[in-house]
């Protein structure tokens, strides 16, 4: 192992027990001398790799859409798929494991409880700014080809894809909040079911696909029970 992969192993270490302690104990609640006896490094190492408490969950964050951008990456460029067969596989995901199998559905389960406690409006613009980034060439890519199949009625391809992405995230965002709400509240749940019915309907309207062509219940019922009521 050379030098680099080493110190690369070292950096991952740390944030794997971080996002651990995280959903354990509670992001406020863990401080950075947790973290470094956890993973039995000197502080001097764990600020060597990041400046601060908020730094290391900005880097578990960013690891995660950077793994989740290379599988809508991996779908975009699939050219056995149709337009419409992409876009389905995009928004079951991660639901869709078999789509992602470079992803860790148990820490993506982590994270988002985590982002449920942490009221952080900086955290979740970073988050949407660098999803726009990371996520837009390959959602434009996919419209761009269902309009040349004729699946999708866009007349707008690029300012669809910016709608798609701000909506997306504003939507995820207010559900997160909502969802954590859910435990032992089934009139909770029955209104996030809705929202999921709605999320459908929405996303058929915008991109003019035919009714139906967009079904993310019951998986989408079945990932919120794992994350956050069970």
């Amino acid at each position: 192992m050379t030098k680099l992969e080493d110190l690369n192993k070292t950096k991952q270490a740390i944030m794997n027990i971080a996002l651990s302690l995280f959903c354990k104990q509670g992001f406020n609640e863990t401080s950075v001398e947790a973290i470094v006896k956890k993973a039995k490094v000197s502080k001097g190492a764990y600020y060597h790799y990041f400046q601060s408490k908020d730094a290391i969950l900005e880097e578990i964050v960013i690891e995660f859409i950077d793994q989740s951008a290379v599988a809508f990456e991996n779908i975009a460029n699939d050219k056995k798929l149709t337009a419409l067969k992409k876009f389905q596989k995009i928004m079951k995901w991660p639901h869709d494991i078999a789509s992602i199998k470079k992803l860790n559905l148990r820490k993506f389960i982590k994270l988002g409880q985590l982002i449920t406690r942490i009221d952080s409006a900086k955290l979740f613009d970073k988050m949407q700014n660098y999803t726009a980034i990371k996520f837009s060439p390959f959602l434009l890519k996919i419209f761009e080809q269902g309009i040349e199949e004729k699946s999708f009625n866009i007349t707008y391809p690029e300012e669809t894809c910016k709608l798609y992405v701000e909506f997306m995230s504003s939507f995820k965002r207010r559900m997160l909040f909502e969802i954590k709400e859910c435990k032992n509240n089934t009139d909770k749940v029955k209104l996030i079911y809705v929202k999921i019915k709605f999320l459908e309907y929405f996303m058929e309207r915008i991109l003019g696909l035919k009714k139906g062509s967009i079904k993310l219940t019951p998986q989408g019922m079945n990932i919120i029970k794992k994350m956050f009521i069970n």
